[in-house]
């Protein structure tokens, strides 16, 4: 049975240890006799299966579940700083446990509604994560929107990252050695090899992305200075949900909130910003400005 079968166990163990500590006859009676899940164990659950999945836990999910030693023994989740890392791992746990839930509770659809729209591509994020995490290299065929070309690829996975609900793979391209991102909605015929390879832990995914909003980091470009400004009513929705982590207020006043970004100005985060229509205004840069002029010229024409 592959991991993927698991999360459900995992997800059951996160959630009691998040209650309190427990020790390891508190989690197997919680496993056997209290929770409902599809992986819940039979008739037992070893220390040694146990063991395992705290190891799974900590790979998957970066969350730590450490022991006592003393006293009753008890284990618990280790309080980690809440960066960035931390942050997405929740995140990513969170959502799985409210899809299980919802698909292991159909009357959940009652109350319970998710967006329709769903990406493809979404059924190859398992089997990429394994791979990434053994350092396998993988091929797999690769389709281009723009020159509607496909290609094979042949890449060492460094990381999945997660944009306006569409996912996609970094890597390095083993042609030319260089970053490059794939939309997982556009690949097929995964394979990973029995290839591995090292030394590519010197890419810092975190800080590639740092400046960068959705998954366009520019090569050429430098950091700009964005200046936008809004309706006290659309900053609280701004506050409450920051378009980026450099995100930082430097004035307001009875109507207006004037909001700062040091960012890279690429596709992504011009079309975030149109997508607010008349509720923000760019101030700066003027080239910013300009293009936004110009893309709201052009698109009133069309009406």
């Amino acid at each position: 049975m592959g991991k993927e079968m698991f999360l459900n166990r995992y997800a059951a163990i996160v959630r009691k240890l998040e209650k309190g500590g427990a020790t390891y006859n508190q989690i197997e009676h919680y496993l056997l006799n209290v929770v409902d899940i599809d992986d819940r164990p039979t008739t037992s659950y070893s220390i040694r299966t146990f063991q395992r999945d705290v190891k799974d836990i900590e790979k998957l999910f970066n969350i730590t579940i450490l022991n006592e030693r003393k006293g009753d023994k008890r284990y618990y989740i280790a309080d980690k700083p809440e960066d960035d890392n931390n942050m997405q791992s929740q995140k990513l746990l969170e959502s799985y446990q409210i899809i299980n839930a919802i698909n292991k509770y159909p009357d959940f659809e009652k109350y319970v509604f998710l967006e329709q729209r769903q990406p493809n591509g979404i059924q190859h994020f398992y089997y990429l994560l394994q791979a990434i995490q053994n350092k396998k290299i993988i091929v797999f065929e690769h389709y281009n929107y723009k020159n509607a070309k496909t290609t094979q690829r042949k890449v060492c996975p460094l990381a999945l990252k997660e944009s306006k609900k569409r996912w996609y793979l970094l890597a390095i391209d083993t042609k030319d050695n260089k970053q490059k991102t794939f939309g997982l909605d556009r690949m097929f015929y995964i394979e990973a090899l029995k290839q591995s390879f090292k030394n590519i832990n010197k890419v810092n995914v975190k800080a590639f992305y740092n400046d960068a909003y959705g998954v366009i980091v520019p090569q050429e470009k430098a950091i700009e200075k964005v200046v936008i400004k809004c309706s006290k009513l659309q900053a609280d929705y701004l506050k409450s949900f920051p378009l980026h982590h450099s995100q930082l207020i430097t004035a307001t006043n009875d109507t207006n909130v004037i909001f700062n970004f040091q960012i890279y100005v690429t596709y992504d985060f011009v079309e975030e910003l149109l997508s607010y229509g008349q509720a923000i205004e760019v101030l700066e840069p003027l080239s910013l400005r300009n293009k936004m002029k110009e893309i709201l010229t052009n698109a009133l024409k069309q009406y």
